[in-house]
């Protein structure tokens, strides 16, 4: 590859959207996108939002507060926030998962 590309080896530090940190001291890689999640809270105005260690209640029943009659309209970015949301699941939160699929 490196006769016919120009190539540079390094540690990765970012992959695809992926944060990544290497500690050879214990050989484990983390793997995460905080920097994702930061700009998504600042996007959706709630960089202010409380944190919560559980990511949602599993006997929690969502209800809509907008009459059927009524029009989200693009007030509201409903869809770019799902979809930002499932990213997140898909490559580094699992964890999440749960509740994407419940708000979705």
């Amino acid at each position: 590859m490196q006769n016919m590309f120009e190539v540079v080896v390094s540690e990765p530090n970012y992959f695809v959207g992926l944060e990544i940190k290497i500690n050879r001291e214990t050989s484990s890689i983390f793997i995460h996108i905080s920097n994702y999640i930061k700009r998504m809270l600042e996007r959706f105005d709630l960089a202010e939002a409380s944190e919560n260690s559980i990511p949602a209640d599993p006997h929690a029943t969502l209800t809509s507060t907008i009459r059927e009659e009524e029009n989200i309209g693009e007030n509201i970015p409903y869809r770019q926030a799902v979809g930002s949301l499932m990213f997140a699941a898909i490559t580094a939160r699992p964890d999440i998962t749960y509740a994407v699929n419940i708000v979705s």
